[in-house]
């Protein structure tokens, strides 16, 4: 029956759109596969000491949190006969706990492996609904594009599309590159626990000559923070990039909650130049992971193509100010040659 049980659990998690509903099924289909009294599924937030239950079935069951988040931890976890736990891997990492107990009941070898066969295609599962919605992000912004918003509302809609799959817990912005000055700009920003305005929307950022040669080679950077120090994941020598964009940390009013510990910096450049830099960051050390910055790869394109659209519009925005002040000129000069010369037109014969 065991083949035959994966069969039809993968058949029906082909058509779920929801990974929340992809878990409960799965669980209730597990639970009653092995008839097993009792099923849950926990998940660790980074930050947190503890796993979390997301549901149990029945509701109310009890759980021991430590076993679950020690398994989810890969760390040596008390073995018990009558429980049988799997892991959910989601983001490129382990996510989550897949149990179910079965009081009086031993789990033998095969057992194991079928619920490894079980969470390994929940995993895909919720791996192909989390590509799914980033390729609606993708489409939803590109569909603005094409309507022609201002370009800093665009800006907006692509970290509201980040935020939606990342799930930073810190902030993200999108910076420029001053035209002709070695010079980032913050033009917005969003702060994952407020709705309101960024206090440091204009803040301006000198780029050093270190920071512009690493932006240069356009590839996604991710950094650490340990103790006061950044680390960049694969070893560079880019500290000096993140602490030049670790501008919320300075002068915090309220203090570690305001520190950024793990970051993401995109650098945003066409075939000419560099244009920008797109950064997201959280408040928590291996918070951020490479699935994060694969993820990022997807908006640089969409990104650039707002700060080019913020370029032009500014500059058709400068020279229609200049003609209108040209016309003004002209306009006036007009009159006042008018003026003039109806009045020499009296004074000559005189």
């Amino acid at each position: 029956p065991a083949p035959k049980f994966i069969d039809d659990l993968t058949a029906h998690l082909k058509d779920v759109r929801d990974s929340q509903k992809a878990l409960r099924h799965a669980l209730r289909d597990t639970r009653d596969f092995f008839q097993a009294a009792h099923g849950c599924v926990a998940t660790l937030h980074p930050g947190r000491q503890q796993s979390d239950l997301l549901f149990t079935l029945p509701q109310q069951s009890g759980w021991d949190l430590d076993v679950l988040t020690r398994f989810i931890r890969h760390t040596q976890w008390p073995t018990q006969r009558d429980m049988l736990i799997g892991s959910v891997r989601r983001r490129g990492g382990a996510w989550g706990g897949f149990a179910v107990v079965r009081a009086g009941h031993t789990f033998d070898r095969d057992d194991r492996h079928l619920m490894a066969r079980i969470t390994a295609a929940l995993s895909a599962t919720v791996h192909r609904i989390d590509r799914d919605r980033l390729l609606g992000v993708r489409d939803r912004i590109d569909r603005k594009m094409m309507e022609q918003i201002h370009p800093k509302d665009l800006f907006y809609q692509i970290l509201d599309g980040i935020r939606s799959l990342t799930l930073y817990d810190h902030s993200s912005a999108l910076l420029i590159r001053e035209e002709n000055e070695p010079v980032l700009r913050v033009v917005a920003e969003q702060i994952a626990w407020t709705k309101a305005k960024s206090e440091r929307i204009g803040l301006r950022i000198p780029i050093s000559e270190e920071a512009a040669a690493l932006l240069q080679s356009a590839r996604v950077f991710g950094f650490d923070r340990h103790g006061d120090r950044w680390k960049e994941w694969r070893g560079q020598p880019a500290d000096g990039l993140a602490a030049l964009l670790d501008y919320n940390s300075r002068d915090a009013a309220d203090g570690e909650s305001s520190r950024e510990a793990s970051m993401l910096c995109a650098p945003l450049a066409t075939r000419d130049s560099l244009v920008g830099v797109l950064k997201i960051a959280a408040r928590f050390p291996e918070q951020l992971k490479p699935f994060d910055a694969e993820l990022v790869e997807h908006f640089r394109a969409q990104a650039a193509v707002a700060i080019q659209n913020l370029h032009r519009a500014e500059s058709l925005r400068a020279r229609v100010v200049t003609a209108e002040r040209k016309h003004a000129m002209a306009d006036l000069a007009r009159s006042v040659s008018h003026d003039v010369n109806n009045a020499l037109g009296s004074m000559l014969p005189l």
